[in-house]
């Protein structure tokens, strides 16, 4: 088993010791258990850096609210379609909710539309790629020079890779990836394909939209990856990339979802 398969049987625990929010007899539990691994006690540390750094972060406003005119769109179709009703609620307007992903501190529902949702998955890249620059800074000699990836084109007929082909064009950058979980890369594939094929039912703000925060993302997991291949046994970075990973996958499923509703 090795450090981040250890770590990944943790992660919810950790949130939940963080927030206090973990029975007695669990919590005992993951006291020894932080008593005696290092590795979970700096991903415990990392993840209160986290939280207090996104409390002090001002609010990112969107420059303008796209979901009234999705839903009049919603609106209408419904209108025109007298047996949608008789649908089951999954088939029906999709929900204005995101679910955040990572540690459970962070796994909370929130009501908001494609803009919001945005701007939210915009401040946790910002703080999430922070973290991974001041943990390079910590180690400079061992920095190596890198290409910063630029955004992903939603253009027809682009490839789908997990991150931009800047990256994934080399070997020991894979073998960082991989070593996470090859599910996100399937996942971020096949979501990719849909979106593409998708993409006409999108308006250009939207899509605007949406490219320009995948290539936030890919940033950060850019940043990410050069960490781990600086310091691979580093358990907070390979977190760290996981819910990375996981951010883009939820960012391209609500892409997704908006683009097949106006479909």
């Amino acid at each position: 088993m090795n450090g981040f398969e250890h770590d990944e049987r943790w992660n919810e625990r950790l949130s939940e010791h963080l927030d206090g929010t973990l029975d007695a007899a669990t919590l005992r539990e993951v006291d020894s258990h932080l008593a005696g691994c290092a590795s979970c006690r700096a991903v415990r540390a990392e993840l209160e850096r986290v939280r207090d750094a996104a409390r002090v972060m001002d609010p990112i406003a969107p420059s303008r609210d796209l979901w009234p005119a999705i839903e009049a769109r919603l609106a209408a179709r419904t209108a025109q379609a007298p047996l949608a009703a008789a649908r089951p609620a999954s088939d029906a307007e999709p929900q204005r909710v995101l679910r955040l992903p990572g540690a459970r501190w962070w796994e909370r529902r929130f009501s908001l539309g494609l803009p919001q949702a945005l701007a939210a998955a915009v401040l946790l890249v910002a703080v999430a790629g922070g973290l991974s620059w001041l943990s390079m800074r910590q180690q400079p000699s061992r920095v190596v020079a890198s290409r910063e990836p630029g955004p992903q084109s939603l253009a027809p007929g682009a490839p789908a890779p997990s991150v931009s082909p800047g990256l994934s064009s080399d070997p020991g950058a894979d073998a960082v990836f991989a070593s996470v979980d090859p599910r996100y890369d399937a996942t971020i594939a096949e979501l990719q394909r849909v979106l593409v094929h998708e993409r006409a039912n999108l308006d250009t703000s939207t899509v605007r939209i949406v490219e320009q925060n995948l290539g936030l993302i890919d940033r950060a997991l850019g940043e990410a990856q050069r960490a781990l291949e600086n310091d691979p046994s580093n358990a907070y970075l390979r977190f760290h990339l996981a819910a990375t990973m996981k951010r883009k996958v939820e960012l391209l499923r609500r892409a997704t979802v908006i683009a097949g509703a106006q479909g």
